[in-house]
């Protein structure tokens, strides 16, 4: 799996459990703190790989399942 849809399907993974709001209000503070660390992350590696993939072949990096963002 290339960096881009791993750091994708890890941020879905990661905002599909904290936007489940009986994850977050049964969850312990540290469970869910991990999951927004876990986001965070996975957003940032995403943004690092679109910005690369932008000066290196120019236009804008389009994963499955983002075709209509």
């Amino acid at each position: 799996m290339s960096k881009a849809r791993k750091a994708h399907a890890d941020a879905a993974k990661a905002r599909a459990k904290l936007d489940n709001e009986g994850f977050v209000a049964k969850a312990p503070e540290a469970v869910v703190a991990e999951e927004r660390a876990r986001l965070a992350t996975a957003e940032a590696a995403l943004e690092e790989v679109r910005r690369h993939y932008e000066e290196r072949v120019g236009g804008r990096l389009v994963l499955p399942g983002e075709e209509g963002l």
